[in-house]
């Protein structure tokens, strides 16, 4: 696996003109490489559409495995997070 965040957003996303920060590392996590991407189409309500826009832009030529791979992620995500709510 690989470093993901796990809850990102916009609000966890500082930047000026030169440089971004992603903050907030309290959840990060191993996992897939669509981990974060997956997490941030959670977080932020992407659609389908909106998913396969920056799946394109994170891995440009993607295939129909890769994007099912991050709609699994998301489907993970989504469900860890409802378990967390309920649990709060």
């Amino acid at each position: 696996g690989i470093l993901s965040h796990f809850d990102l957003h916009h609000a966890n996303i500082l930047k000026n003109s030169e440089k971004m920060w992603l903050i907030d590392w309290e959840y990060a996590t191993m996992g897939s490489r669509f981990l974060t991407l997956a997490s941030m189409a959670s977080t932020e309500f992407w659609d389908d559409g909106k998913m396969k826009i920056a799946l394109e832009k994170y891995l440009p030529g993607y295939s129909e495995e890769d994007f099912q791979e991050l709609v699994l992620n998301r489907i993970a995500i989504d469900s860890y997070w409802a378990l967390w709510s309920y649990i709060q």
